[in-house]
């Protein structure tokens, strides 16, 4: 006989159900290598537990409603007392006098920077501090005064972007290898206005920048042509060795005949991103953000002319203040002279 086997819960109502359904009990056991008694102590069993099953049916859209229920409770209760234990052991913890004197100090300093700047993080808040105010301090006492004020940037994951790499995109060797260009729109009273950009990878710096009410290539083209302008003063075509890209995304701007004539005309190679791919111009979509967290964000636009003017004014502080990470926290002006001048 059946000695040794672990007969499943799934093997014995199969089992079971042949005998109810009229074959031989004998025929069954002889089948299964099982011994009639343990065949009706199965089928007993059965028959016990089947009025169950019709009172679990009833109830089990009710009981997974409350099952939902108590989980999420579980889940406010576990957050709540994880955020409990974290301010008690921030108050249980005893600084001393003179860490809690060094604070003080600098404490006005990071809150006027986060007035001023809501986006930035600790990384360059301590950037800022340690590059421009000369403090030493390190990024984790940054950190943790940034926590413990709430001053720190909360992030959102459903604005959390989630694409598929599709390669890598070129990196430029020195100035004027590879310039980007993109457009973003802000809102104003007057309407929407157009922002075209253009800057240098290498570089980190913003080289042309143009303000219009609609967005047409020859608006793409001003940008262009200011950037051109403010990196070749003696003239683009006079320049010793060429080896300028543009990158782009495949808008109807870009890829305009009039703009990739004019490109043509200056000697400028273009390139374009692949389609729905924005990380192949990932180094101007950031500088797009960045000035929308900078400027556009903060304030509301009275007229398209306004934004005008104070995108001009934010390209000149941009490229000679702000401090840039991938280039060693340097401003893009002085990282650019210090090269041409090592090269």
């Amino acid at each position: 006989m059946g000695r040794g086997r672990n007969w499943t819960a799934e093997d014995k109502a199969k089992i079971v159900v042949q005998g109810l359904k009229g074959r031989r009990v004998a025929e069954i056991c002889n089948e299964y290598q099982i011994h009639q008694t343990q065949y009706y102590k199965w089928r007993e069993q059965f028959l016990e537990n089947i009025p169950k099953l019709f009172d679990t049916a009833k109830q089990s859209k009710k009981e997974t409603q409350l099952e939902r229920q108590v989980q999420k409770l579980k889940s406010i209760i576990g957050d709540l007392t994880v955020e409990l234990k974290k301010r008690l052991v921030r108050f249980i913890r005893c600084r001393s006098l003179a860490v809690a004197a060094r604070d003080a100090e600098v404490l006005p300093i990071i809150r006027k920077l986060k007035a001023e700047h809501p986006f930035w993080g600790y990384r360059r808040i301590w950037a800022y501090l340690s590059f421009v105010e000369r403090l030493v301090i390190n990024k984790k006492r940054v950190y943790r005064l940034l926590r413990e004020n709430d001053l720190l940037v909360k992030g959102d994951e459903r604005l959390k972007a989630k694409r598929v790499s599709n390669g890598s995109k070129p990196r430029p060797h020195k100035p004027n290898n590879w310039w980007g260009v993109d457009m973003t729109k802000v809102l104003t009273r007057e309407g929407w206005a157009y922002l075209v950009v253009v800057n240098d990878w290498f570089t980190k710096k913003i080289l042309g920048a143009f303000v219009a009410e609609r967005c047409r290539a020859a608006d793409w083209l001003e940008a262009v042509n200011q950037a051109v302008c403010r990196q070749f003063r003696q003239g683009i075509l006079e320049a010793e060795t060429l080896e300028l890209n543009l990158m782009s995304d495949n808008g109807s701007q870009p890829t305009s005949l009039t703009f990739m004539r004019e490109c043509r005309a200056l000697g400028v190679r273009q390139a374009f991103t692949a389609y729905a791919n924005p990380k192949g111009n990932a180094d101007t979509e950031r500088l797009m953000r960045t000035i929308k967290e900078e400027l556009c964000w903060l304030r509301e636009w009275a007229s398209v002319e306004e934004l005008a003017i104070e995108v001009e004014k934010f390209v000149e502080h941009f490229n000679a203040y702000y401090l840039h990470s991938a280039i060693g926290y340097k401003t893009p002006n002085a990282f650019e002279a210090k090269w041409f001048k090592n090269n």
